[in-house]
């Protein structure tokens, strides 16, 4: 038909294929190619977008702890000063409970094996030391002192 040779025409042909495939798959890429940039490109804006907000709610969020955890060591004074002083209170109403008791059992002893007795927290720095002891008083003569030991031999019975 046309009188090539054959490398020629191998040539030829080989152009042409390469031309039909390069069309056959070009102008269908050159048609969808941009519409699938474009929608990718939308897509990533948009991830972009919801990222900014992601960071800037979670900025927000941080903040608000950082701001509470600011507060939190005033806080926790006032409960360390809160619980000092009422530990403060607690001790002075043991102690006058202690003493109310001391005075008590003493007044007992006195009515009841009838000897003078002092408590023994009144003879310590610290009264609780002696809380849990009487001091007895007793006259000096030997007939007032036996007849104290009999009263407070009946104790133990």
């Amino acid at each position: 038909m046309l009188h090539l040779d054959l490398d020629t025409t191998i040539f030829l042909l080989l152009g042409i294929n390469f031309a039909i495939i390069f069309f056959a798959v070009a102008i269908p890429l050159a048609r969808v190619m941009p519409k699938v940039i474009r929608k990718r490109s939308q897509t990533l804006s948009q991830d972009l977008e919801t990222a900014r907000a992601a960071t800037a709610d979670a900025q927000s969020r941080l903040s608000a702890v950082e701001a509470k955890l600011a507060g939190l060591g005033e806080e926790m004074q006032k409960f360390r000063n809160q619980v000092e002083q009422d530990s403060i209170e607690d001790e002075k109403r043991i102690k006058a409970a202690l003493s109310e008791e001391s005075a008590r059992i003493v007044a007992s002893a006195e009515q009841e094996i009838g000897v003078a007795a002092v408590p023994g927290s009144s003879f310590y720095n610290d009264p609780k030391d002696g809380s849990q002891h009487l001091r007895f008083t007793f006259c000096k003569t030997q007939k007032t002192l036996n007849a104290a030991a009999e009263r407070l031999a009946k104790l133990r019975s």
